[in-house]
Formats: C-alpha cells, structure tokens, sequence
C-alpha cells in the first residue's frame, strides 16, 4: 500500500520564503503602478479646471477673479471687536467666494452653484451647503488631506465655527505675494499673475503668451483643521492661490515648487498654526492689523507682498501645471528662480524659451 507525499517542513518554509520574495518584489511595482493611475487623475483633473477657465471666459470675456472682495479695508471702523480687520488671520466678514466656486457654474456643477449666495460671505452657515462639497476634479488621489476640512470662525455668528472643504488645486496670483492693498495701490505689471483679488483679467492681457504662462498648480491640503491649505472656496493665500514672493530681496523666501522650508521660506498665510503638518509648512504670520492703520502711500512703501505659498505635490520630483493655453505640464523641483517667477507674470515682456522650464 502506498504512503500519500507530504510537503516536509523545511518545504513547506521554502515555499512560503518564495511568496515572501515575490511579495516583496512585486509590491513594489503595484504602488508605482498606483500611484501613476493617481498621478493620471490629478493631471486630468487640473486638464479639466483650465478648460473650465476658457470656457468662463469664452462665456464671460474675463477670466474668473482669484477672489470677490467685498470689503473696504481702509475703512477701520470696519473693523469689530472679534478682531475682523485681522488680514492675516482671513477674519473679515465680507470675505467673498473664490475662484473655483465661480468655475462650478461651467465644470458640471451646476447645483452647488446655483446653491451659493454670493450676496454673502464665503464664511456664512447658509453657504455650506456648497463649500463643504467634495468636488471631484478639485481633489488630487494621491492627497487624501483634500478629503479634510477647515474650521473657522462664523461670519455673523461668534463662537460658531464653519466647515470649508479642502481640495489640492490652486490659481496664480503672481510672481510676489497677495496684498490686500492691490485694489488701492498700482503694482508693477512684473508682478501680476491671472488670480488677483477682485481681479478682471483677460486671455488677451497675457502678452508673454498663453504657453509661458501657468494659471493653476497643484497644492497640497493640511490635514489640520486650523490650517487652510487647499481650501477650494476660501480666496487666500495657501488655500486656492498661490504666489513665489519674488520681491522678496533675500532668495531664501522665494517659493519655487515644492520648496520645503528654512528658518526663512516656507508658506506665509492666514488660517495658519505653526506646527509642520507632514512634510509642508506652515509660518506664523503677523498680525497686520496695526499696518492697516497707514496711510496707503506710507504702506506701499513700508510693506512688501508678505502672503504666499508654494505648489506642492506627492508626485516624486515636481508638480503639475496647468498653463494658460490649456495645456499641463510637469515643473521640476529645480526649477530656477527667475524662470519660476517668469512664468508666474502675464506681461513682464521676458518670453521664457521652452526647454528652460
């Protein structure tokens, strides 16, 4: 009678070191494979936001602003016992809606549009109907940070907070910072970008071309709720803008992709605590609101463009843009400074070659 073959335990240990091994060499292979299919989403996503941009302005003969500004911050009896007339903390009440809310209209959300009141502020309870949505072509895969929320304050209602939803894509405001005096004082044109506040730009304002110019970038979101980063309906700086502080006389704060922080650079925005989430950075910023008490020619000389952030990404490397002829790119790391700041301008007259970014 025959005796039935039976796997020895040294066999049995060999077998399972072999699927050990494979498992360890193709594990591998399947992340990088997904994180390619992720990386795929995100290009597509941002491929789908400047189409949008066209379309708006097809629609509307003008690029849609960074953001609606509502308010007059030279006027101080604006300014409320809650501390409102805090810039740097984004606290004033007539913050209105940014650009991607007003891009809703024409990117098949129709809905969440029409369910905005633009006649109030970003930060009303009756807005969240929209801005707690997670729009799909607004969120990156390979950040599941987009998938959180910010808390702030209420507009009209002290000691209520407001949920804003974050996303990982952002609009360029310009080659040096945000300044909430760009609607009183005349920057240099060196400076502009296609996002500004309450901006009215135009395709055919981009005399560098539509190729040499970026519109949007990828952002990486925070997964920290005081921590605006990536925040799709809040127009401020971090959260869907983004700029390079290249007025900034020391290079150290200038903001090239992915520009990982010194004690000198890193973002400088609102809604910011100062602890690094992951591998960003968050700068506490300075209350400016004793500036806000200079007349506007003294703060035009005394206060450089401060509010900026850079364009961040999980991918290995670099980060995608989205240029203003529709196309996107991948940006090096290495990008040079002045090339970074070139291509953030719409009309500094210094065509970039293409090879040089």
């Amino acid at each position: 009678m025959s005796r039935r073959a039976a796997f020895t335990l040294i066999e049995l240990l060999v077998v399972i070191g072999i699927i050990a091994v494979l498992i360890a060499i193709l594990l591998p292979a399947v992340q990088i494979a997904t994180e390619a299919a992720r990386r795929s989403t995100c290009k597509n996503h941002l491929l789908q936001i400047i189409k949008a941009v066209q379309r708006y302005e097809g629609q509307y003969h003008l690029l849609p602003p960074g953001g609606i500004e509502q308010a007059d911050y030279v006027d101080s009896n604006l300014c409320t016992a809650g501390g409102f007339c805090t810039l740097n903390q984004g606290q004033h009440p007539q913050q209105g809606a940014s650009f991607l809310v007003m891009l809703l209209a024409v990117t098949e959300n129709e809905n969440i549009y029409n369910a905005y009141n633009f006649k109030l502020p970003v930060r009303a309870l009756q807005n969240t109907t929209s801005t707690t949505q997670k729009i799909e072509i607004y969120n990156c895969p390979s950040d599941v940070s987009g998938e959180k929320n910010l808390s702030v304050p209420s507009a009209f209602q002290p000691g209520t907070n407001v949920l804003l939803r974050k996303g990982n894509y952002a609009g360029n405001v310009s080659a040096a910072g945000w300044d909430h005096d760009l609607k009183y004082i005349k920057k240099q044109p060196l400076y502009l970008g296609l996002f500004g506040q309450s901006s009215s730009v135009k395709m055919s304002d981009i005399t560098d071309g539509t190729s040499n110019t970026v519109a949007v970038s990828e952002v990486l979101a925070s997964e920290l709720t005081d921590d605006c980063r990536g925040t799709w309906s809040l127009p401020v700086m971090g959260a869907c803008l983004f700029a390079a502080r290249m007025d900034e006389a020391d290079a150290e704060f200038h903001l090239t992709p992915n520009k990982r922080p010194t004690d000198k650079s890193g973002d400088r925005i609102p809604y910011c605590n100062s602890v690094n989430p992951k591998s960003q950075h968050c700068t506490a910023v300075a209350n400016e609101d004793p500036a806000l008490r200079i007349p506007i020619a003294l703060r035009a000389s005394a206060r450089l463009s401060r509010q900026g952030a850079a364009p961040r990404s999980f991918h290995p490397g670099g980060v995608h843009v989205a240029l203003a002829d529709g196309s996107v790119r991948f940006i090096s790391d290495k990008i040079n400074d002045s090339v970074w700041g070139k291509v953030l301008t719409i009309k500094n007259q210094d065509v970039v070659d293409d090879t040089e970014f």
